[in-house]
């Protein structure tokens, strides 16, 4: 696919699993550019720093500069669904007859030389895959991997290491996670989820399914899903791998892992409730079985700094606390209520939806007077 490529450019580069191809296309010596109509972001920012060049609506006449030693011979377009065909900048690599890939494609590309951990399902696929990528990093398995979001430990959405293990956030977004031939997948939940692309709940199902069916050599999933799998996890004693005796101590909230084979770990996270708990142990189940110590799992648990967006405090006071959540699924906006009240019960609680270029969930909590 990169075979005598020199130049390749991203419609939609400030998506966040767009920017993490685009960093490493850039390190491959690729002349990378890209677009977005997005003027500013942390993620655009960064790219620019890194030296990619971004173009908006702003800079049309500077894009058509940028690119002028651009042919269909030498340069590729990589685009994510989120960029309409009707786009002006895809009309024009369309009508030059520029060879057009999805994000998708490119990511396939890149993992074929790797033992891929494809991490899916309608929720936890970005805490999981970046609590996994720490575990594994921690331990001294220096994986790559490329988020769909922002890990704190790393400040990125992607990291490159030396081994041949890589760790993928499957989407199943316009059926994207199918491009991908995992060694290991996990399944964290099947609701309901992206009806543009679903029409109905078993055509989801019927997709996830040919997932699993691409999987080379394992699947995990949560207990409660109706799935044939090799090891399952959760909250309960009734999985392979599991959870007891989780509180709130010294700030932060702990429990035990038990694991297949009877041993069993304290750990804590710094961070968040019930449904981080079961993020890690779902991250604990892949690296137990990729061959990572349950003590090494227990250690770095303890230091996981959490991921951008994902019940990030941005204000942590007595008398108010403000707190950015990624929740826009009405699962996952029950969950996060429900964890809120076991952690704020006395507090009275309110949630700002914001719902233009990004989603976005504020929590606000206010003791009342």
């Amino acid at each position: 696919m990169l075979n005598k490529i020199v130049n390749i450019y991203f419609l939609g580069i400030g998506g966040v699993g767009m920017s993490a191809l685009a960093h490493w296309t850039h390190l491959q010596k690729i002349n990378t550019q890209g677009w977005d109509d997005n003027v500013d972001s942390p993620i655009i920012n960064q790219l620019i720093q890194s030296g990619i060049i971004v173009h908006n609506t702003e800079q049309e006449e500077q894009f058509f500069t940028d690119i002028k030693d651009f042919n269909n011979e030498n340069s590729i377009i990589i685009y994510t669904p989120a960029i309409s065909p009707h786009h002006s900048i895809f009309q024009h690599f369309k009508t030059n007859k520029y060879k057009i890939y999805k994000r998708a494609d490119l990511l396939e590309f890149i993992s074929k030389s790797y033992k891929v951990i494809a991490i899916a399902g309608t929720h936890g696929k970005t805490t999981i895959s970046i609590m996994l990528s720490h575990i594994l990093r921690f331990s001294g398995i220096n994986c790559s991997a490329f988020f769909g979001g922002v890990s704190n430990n790393y400040n990125t959405n992607f990291l490159i290491g030396d081994s041949n293990i890589m760790v993928v956030e499957a989407d199943e977004y316009d059926q994207s996670f199918l491009k991908l031939s995992p060694m290991i997948s996990l399944i964290s939940s099947l609701d309901k989820d992206h009806g543009d692309v679903y029409s109905h709940y078993e055509t989801m199902i019927t997709a996830y399914q040919k997932f699993i069916k691409n999987t080379k050599d394992m699947i995990i999933s949560h207990c409660s899903l109706n799935i044939k799998s090799d090891f399952t996890y959760s909250m309960n004693m009734f999985a392979d791998f599991y959870i007891s005796n989780p509180h709130v101590e010294d700030n932060s909230i702990s429990f035990m892992i038990h694991f297949p084979d009877n041993s069993i770990i304290k750990t804590n996270l710094l961070s968040g409730s019930n449904h981080n708990i079961e993020n890690a142990v779902a991250a604990a189940s892949l690296a137990f079985l990729l061959g990572v110590r349950p003590a090494n799992i227990g250690q770095a648990l303890a230091s996981f700094q959490g991921v951008k967006r994902r019940f990030e405090y941005h204000v942590n006071r007595s008398n108010f606390i403000m707190i950015d959540d990624y929740a826009h699924h009405p699962q996952e906006l029950k969950v996060l209520i429900n964890s809120l009240r076991l952690l704020y019960d006395k507090q009275e609680l309110f949630l700002i939806f914001q719902h233009l270029e990004f989603f976005s969930l504020y929590i606000l909590y206010l003791i009342p007077l």
